[in-house]
């Protein structure tokens, strides 16, 4: 009577270890990473070299004969007279959209002249207007000085000037070199002003991110010792991560120890148990275990080279521990990691 006792009670322990196991496929909400990529500049023609192909002038003409490097610059002048004034632009849209997550740096030459008397005004700025606001028009620098009559001045101007705060929106900016001067009161008075070497370099943030979906395995009841997989014959959920940042990733994958605990095996036995993963995309994961790696509490290599919008297809397989001393459902986690 005691063995067939000992029996009947084995039998419910088991059944109650084994009932309602599910298994949790974790994507767990970790933010993206963010690096930073080589900076370019989004200008076309910045250096006028050999004529304004790239911008639109009002107003402002080329200048061939006066630059800051080896080409031309781009020239606003009042006609020549007491009080004479002039207002003009050279600008362009920018082809490459920006991002509010960028690092924008403005660089740029300029020079100023007065002949015969000192200006009235000589009030230069470079301004973008934004996505959203393509006819408003936003200073990110400027000089109001206005320098003493004579030769122009030396060239001058911001390099690398940080404008981030400016570029608060995603998508295409308009950008214009402006300019509004005045002659003073002089029958020879002339205002004049040049702009040379425009830079908007930027850096653009790399995000590392990876989604998995559809993010859930439920294995179910299992007997000790026995295996199951995520295949069409058995599960039939496969698991895709994507790569949803803006760079090449490579893709990560690692396992855990469940609370009771289970602890991760090359081989099922007294409380420990084997979980396994197969990358689909690049094998035939159709006979386990063959292709088949066992995950460990450490990241391995899942993927590499995983291109923006790419996706790596999943096979898991589990094998149970045999016996198990835990009396609970255990969640066997899965985690992917997203690196550059």
């Amino acid at each position: 009577m005691r063995g067939i006792k000992f029996f009947v009670i084995f039998l419910i322990i088991f059944g109650w270890i084994f009932s309602g196991w599910p298994q949790i496929w974790q994507n767990p909400p970790i933010p993206p990473e963010i690096q930073k990529a080589r900076a370019a500049n989004y200008l076309t023609n910045p250096s006028f070299t050999g004529g304004t192909t790239g911008w639109t002038l009002t107003t402002f003409a080329y200048d061939s004969a006066y630059y800051q490097d080896s080409a031309g610059s781009v020239k606003l002048a009042t006609a020549v007279g007491r009080n004479k004034t002039a207002t003009g632009n050279v600008a362009q849209t920018i082809s490459t959209n920006i991002n509010s997550t960028d690092t924008v740096l403005l660089s740029h030459y300029w020079s100023k002249q007065c002949v015969a008397v000192n200006c009235a005004e000589q009030d230069i700025r470079v301004e973008i207007a934004k996505p959203s606001a393509p006819t408003t028009w936003v200073a990110i620098w400027s000089d109001t000085s206005s320098p003493a009559f004579g030769s122009a001045t030396a060239w001058a101007g911001p390099s690398g000037l940080d404008v981030s705060s400016f570029f608060d929106e995603t998508g295409e900016y308009l950008i214009r070199l402006y300019a509004d001067i005045k002659g003073g009161n002089n029958a020879s008075g002339q205002a004049l002003a040049w702009f040379d070497n425009a830079g908007l370099d930027v850096t653009t943030a790399a995000v590392v991110s990876v989604s998995v979906s559809d993010g859930v395995v439920t294995y179910g009841t299992m007997a000790a010792g026995a295996s199951k997989s995520t295949l069409p014959g058995e599960l039939n959920d496969i698991q895709t991560a994507t790569n949803d940042g803006n760079v090449t990733e490579n893709f990560n994958i690692k396992g855990q120890n469940t609370a009771c605990p289970w602890t991760l095996a090359a081989t099922s036995g007294n409380d420990q148990y084997v979980h396994q993963f197969c990358n689909d995309t690049a094998n035939d994961c159709t006979s386990p275990p063959t292709n088949y790696t066992a995950l460990i509490t450490t990241y391995q290599t899942l993927a590499t080279g995983v291109t923006q919008s790419g996706a790596v297809d999943i096979q898991l397989r589990i094998t149970v521990p045999d016996p198990s001393s835990c009396f609970t459902s255990q969640s066997v986690d899965v985690t992917i990691q997203a690196t550059q």
